[in-house]
């Protein structure tokens, strides 16, 4: 494991129940369900036991949610990403977090640059009283198939620069997406050894460390694919966080197969350019719409992310003693 310290993750169980065409409440899952959702939750304990027992820092929360769906359809295109961010941050008690994606594997240089003292001194008062998010640098693999990011997530940042000149690993998403990571410019990355500032551009969406508390909410109304972290960082923007570049740390993204989401979303996206009406009540639509009435709020300062009931209560409520301490 290349991560050292605490971990959180809230983990998605999508059921598609059917009994005389309504959808079944969750506590009265049937028979088959209750054993898929047993066998999620014996899994989890599992990883629990694993990961305590590799490495007695690591003793990881994790949260298992499950959603009941009539239609399979619906299961496979409306993930909801931002709602499991949220709920994976909700775990978390350290004075700073990371809300990163499980397909992106953290550098073992990021988990000791934490470790240090001076160095986690520094991003920890930058955080908490300077109002600074530090940017993790992410890179993708193309060579070596997903176990080829196991390998680069523990060299140092010095040895990333021949997998680049190889072309290995690059910037993530440099060739369908510039813009989304641009912003981090790595030429200058590899040339210093201190953080350094940056400023926010249309459609910048790194991940980063920041403070637990004061972090911006992600926007549950954001599921599938699509806009759902780039609407959180034009917040994070927008409220006056400045950029920081962590100066060792980065991620490697392990290849996975396409999600059924992405799938849906762009199939649309590009296929519409020949034929509009694929358009008419498709995701890729929905989240367009969000995008730019979203984007017109945070212009007017009027933009706040939409939070589902239960996170909310536990937000202002006292029942996770962590949580405001």
């Amino acid at each position: 494991m290349t991560w050292k310290g605490s971990l959180a993750a809230a983990v998605y169980l999508p059921l598609v129940l059917k009994l005389d065409g309504k959808v079944q409440a969750v506590e009265t899952l049937d028979v088959e369900a209750e054993k898929i959702v047993a066998e999620a939750e014996f899994k989890l304990e599992e990883f629990s036991k694993w990961a305590s027992t590799e490495d007695a820092s690591c003793q990881p929360r994790l949260l298992l949610l499950i959603e009941v769906f009539k239609k399979q359809r619906a299961a496979s295109a409306l993930y909801p990403v931002n709602m499991l961010r949220n709920y994976a941050r909700l775990l978390a008690e350290t004075p700073l977090i990371a809300n990163i994606d499980v397909d992106m594997l953290p550098s073992t240089s990021l988990s000791d640059s934490l470790a240090n003292d001076e160095g986690s001194r520094e991003i920890v008062e930058g955080c908490t009283k300077k109002g600074y998010v530090y940017v993790i640098p992410a890179f993708e693999t193309r060579c070596g198939g997903p176990s080829y990011a196991d390998s680069a997530a523990i060299m140092k940042k010095a040895e990333l620069l021949d997998p680049i000149r190889n072309d290995c690993l690059t910037q993530f998403r440099q060739k369908v997406a510039p813009a989304c990571h641009n912003v981090t410019d790595f030429p200058r990355w590899f040339q210093t050894t201190h953080a350094y500032s940056v400023h926010y551009r249309p459609e910048f969406e790194p991940w980063f460390i920041s403070d637990r508390l004061k972090t911006q909410w992600y926007d549950v109304r954001y599921r599938g694919y699509g806009k759902n972290k780039i609407i959180q960082v034009a917040h994070t923007a927008a409220s006056g966080f400045a950029f920081y570049v962590h100066p060792s740390g980065f991620l490697v993204h392990r290849q996975h197969t396409e999600s059924s989401s992405r799938k849906a979303f762009l199939q649309v996206k590009f296929k519409s350019r020949q034929n509009p009406q694929l358009l008419n009540g498709s995701l890729y639509s929905h989240i367009e719409e969000l995008w730019r009435e979203d984007q017109a709020n945070i212009l007017a300062g009027s933009y706040k992310p939409k939070l589902d009931q239960a996170l909310s209560a536990c937000i202002v409520g006292t029942a996770l003693s962590w949580w405001n301490a």
